[in-house]
């Protein structure tokens, strides 16, 4: 059962940004790209609320903040609504899915990482391609 919940998680996640574009359609009008941008970035403030300390390097937060909206403004001029399925999938299944990946590697809880200092010391390491001699 426990097996379970981590797809289910995803399944549920990944329908929510259909349930907004079917409640969200419209033109190209600055109020459309605000409620896609607004819409789409949901997941990202949510995960920079909760998740913070899990991010490093630290001005990758802050990145993330700046550079993820600006790219949701020019894609809903691109592809309108659409941009609100397209950025929670890049947030939900690259995102989320690397992160439950990461953490079962390195055995961690996925939804509630127990010891933040360990998980970035890990991104630290998968990052470097090093390990560490203990």
């Amino acid at each position: 059962m426990k097996r379970l919940i981590a797809p289910a998680v995803l399944v549920a996640y990944g329908m929510i940004p259909v349930a907004a574009f079917v409640l969200v359609r419209g033109s190209d009008s600055p109020e459309s790209v605000g409620s896609d941008v607004a819409l789409s970035a949901i997941p990202l403030l949510l995960l920079a609320t909760v998740g913070w300390r899990l991010v490093w390097p630290r001005w990758k937060l802050v990145g993330k903040l700046i550079v993820h909206p600006s790219i949701y403004a020019i894609l809903s001029v691109y592809i309108g609504s659409w941009t609100i399925a397209v950025a929670w999938l890049h947030q939900g299944v690259f995102g989320l899915g690397v992160h439950i990946w990461f953490s079962r590697r390195h055995g961690f809880t996925w939804y509630a990482v127990e010891d933040p200092e360990r998980y970035v010391a890990a991104s630290k390491e998968m990052v470097s391609g090093t390990r560490e001699v203990q």
